[in-house]
C-alpha cells in the first residue's frame, strides 16, 4: 500500500480547506464543458494526436468540420481532468455516506438478532415455528 507521503491529492486547494477556486465551473455535466461531446478516450487521443500542432489557419477560417486548434484540445483536456476531479471527490463523499449507512443498518441487524436469540432462549424457550399469530 502506497504511504501517505507519495499521495498526491487531487487538489491543495480542498486538502487545506479552502474553497474551489473556480467556483461554480464545472458544477455541470459533462457535456457542458469544451468538446464535451466527446468520450473520454476521444479527448485523451485527440490531444495526444492534435494537442501540439501548430495553428492552421485555413482550416480555422474554413471552419473545416472536426478542426480545433492546439489551444482548444488542451483546454478541453484541462476542463476534462478538473471535472473529473471534481465528479470523483463527490463519487466518494456519497460512496462514505452510504457506507456509514450500512454499517449502521448492519449493526441495527446485529442487535435485532441478539434479541431475537434472547426471547427464544427466554423462559419460555420458543421453538421456532411455535410463533403466534
Amino acid at each position: 500500500m502506497m504511504s501517505d507521503i507519495l499521495k498526491t491529492p487531487a487538489a491543495k486547494w480542498r486538502q487545506e480547506g479552502q474553497s474551489d477556486p473556480h467556483g461554480e465551473h464545472y458544477n455541470c455535466q459533462r457535456a457542458a464543458l469544451t468538446l464535451g461531446e466527446l468520450t473520454d478516450d476521444e479527448l485523451a487521443n485527440g490531444i495526444f494526436l492534435h494537442g501540439n500542432e501548430p495553428l492552421n489557419i485555413n482550416a480555422l477560417l474554413r471552419k473545416t468540420p472536426g478542426y480545433h486548434s492546439a489551444v482548444v484540445w488542451l483546454t478541453a483536456g484541462k476542463d476534462r481532468i478538473r471535472w473529473l476531479s471534481r465528479a470523483l471527490e463527490e463519487s466518494k463523499a456519497r460512496e462514505q455516506a452510504l457506507q456509514q449507512r450500512l454499517n449502521a443498518a448492519d449493526q441495527r441487524i446485529d442487535e435485532l438478532l441478539a434479541e431475537i436469540t434472547k426471547v427464544r432462549l427466554g423462559p419460555c424457550k420458543m421453538i421456532v415455528g411455535d410463533e403466534l399469530p
